[in-house]
């Protein structure tokens, strides 16, 4: 395991330089009962889109999805990042969902090299995982979705989120990286062939670094490739700003793959 306090990590760890990547986003189909379903692409670059994915009896799901700009143009399968916000981003307002993090980055013109999901929890559910699989389930089912290559992240509640999603489906995913978040008590036994890499920040009054410190250790102890960083002098919201400034956490988890997971690469 590496741990580094170093405020620059993100940067100075791996030396990724800076890359320039086309995106593109989807256009809506509205159907049945007025839900609004995955559907075509446009042509439209560098737009996120507000969809919903109907769930029965409850309340529709807001989510955003991005598909890269070249998407189109081979039968290339993407990868897939999967986001998932925090506490305050709950709701039913799509606005919330791009307050933080990577959709904050789409929503202003930041271009990513894969498909990129931001569902939207309800207020005082916290994040179903059943309700996330489905989700990812369905966007498969319509786009080429590289299976060997989905990641997922998250900040705060997402964090939280983050774990216990990859707790629940522990060979879906071939890296994590939660963001000063919180784990269950056994969750390094069921993930100790999966890349990830931890943040936090030292000074964080939400939650506690002691958190990421201890998965962290717990991980380590099993011989999973776990990565701590900790950011010294910075607090809750500052920890997720470093982790997603620049490339070089997506640099990371592109690099994994479940096939390199599986083989202990």
């Amino acid at each position: 395991m590496r741990v580094s306090t170093n405020a620059n990590v993100v940067r100075t760890l791996f030396g990724f330089a800076p890359r320039v990547c086309l995106a593109t986003s989807l256009c809506l189909l509205a159907i049945g009962c007025g839900h609004l379903r995955l559907g075509a692409t446009t042509g439209e670059a560098g737009r996120q889109l507000e969809l919903k994915l109907p769930q029965g009896p409850k309340p529709d799901r807001n989510y955003l999805l991005y598909l890269p700009q070249t998407y189109e143009e081979t039968e290339e399968h993407w990868p897939l990042v999967l986001f998932l916000h925090g506490l305050e981003e709950s709701g039913d307002d799509f606005e919330l969902l791009k307050k933080h993090g990577p959709p904050k980055q789409a929503d202003q013109g930041k271009q990513f090299p894969f498909i990129l999901v931001s569902p939207q929890a309800r207020v005082d559910e916290g994040w179903d995982v059943d309700a996330l699989g489905e989700l990812l389930d369905e966007v498969e089912k319509r786009y080429r979705v590289d299976a060997t290559r989905r990641y997922v992240t998250g900040l705060s509640m997402g964090g939280h989120g983050t774990w216990t999603l990859a707790r629940r489906y522990p060979d879906r995913f071939a890296a994590l990286a939660p963001i000063c978040g919180w784990a269950p008590a056994d969750t390094a036994q069921h993930l100790s062939h999966v890349p990830v890499w931890i943040f936090h920040g030292l000074t964080d009054t939400v939650v506690d670094p002691s958190e990421s410190k201890s998965i962290a250790r717990s991980l380590n102890s099993t011989g999973a490739p776990v990565e701590l960083t900790l950011y010294p002098e910075t607090g809750h919201v500052g920890a997720w700003e470093k982790a997603y400034h620049g490339d070089a956490l997506w640099d990371w988890m592109l690099s994994h793959s479940l096939a390199s997971s599986l083989q202990g690469d």
